[in-house]
C-alpha cells in the first residue's frame, strides 16, 4: 500500500525497519499478484512533486526531535557536541526562508 501510494523503496524500508533489498524482493513478488503496481507507484510518486524528503533528511530530523525530547531545547552552535545538529537546523531554516522547500515543516513538527 505504501508503494502504491508513492513512497520510495528507501522510505518504506526505513519505516518498516527492513533492508532495501528485502522491500525490493517483496515488491517483485507482489507485482505478480497485483499487475500494474509499478505503474500505480510511478503515478503516485510523480504526484508527490519534487520536494520529497530524503532518508538522510528524515534521519537528521529524527535526531533533532530526539534531542529536543531529551533536552527540552534546540541544540546550540556554541556547544561542541551539538554544533552539527544546530548547523543543520540553521540550513533548513535558510532553505525554508528562501523558498527552496527543504524546511518541510521542521518548526511545526518540533513544537
Amino acid at each position: 500500500m505504501m508503494y502504491a501510494a508513492g513512497l520510495t523503496v528507501r522510505e518504506i524500508a526505513m519505516r518498516c525497519h527492513q533492508h532495501d533489498n528485502s522491500i525490493r524482493l517483496h515488491l517483485k513478488v507482489r507485482e505478480q499478484y497485483w499487475p500494474g503496481l509499478k505503474a500505480r507507484h510511478e503515478t503516485a510518486l510523480a504526484g508527490r512533486g519534487t520536494d520529497i524528503p530524503t532518508t538522510l533528511w528524515r534521519r537528521r530530523h529524527a535526531n533533532v526531535k530526539q534531542f529536543v525530547a531529551e533536552n527540552g531545547r534546540l541544540p546550540l552552535v556554541g556547544i561542541r557536541n551539538e554544533r552539527n545538529v544546530a548547523a543543520w537546523i540553521a540550513s533548513q531554516r535558510i532553505a525554508h526562508d528562501e523558498g527552496r522547500g527543504s524546511g518541510l515543516g521542521l518548526d511545526d513538527s518540533l513544537g
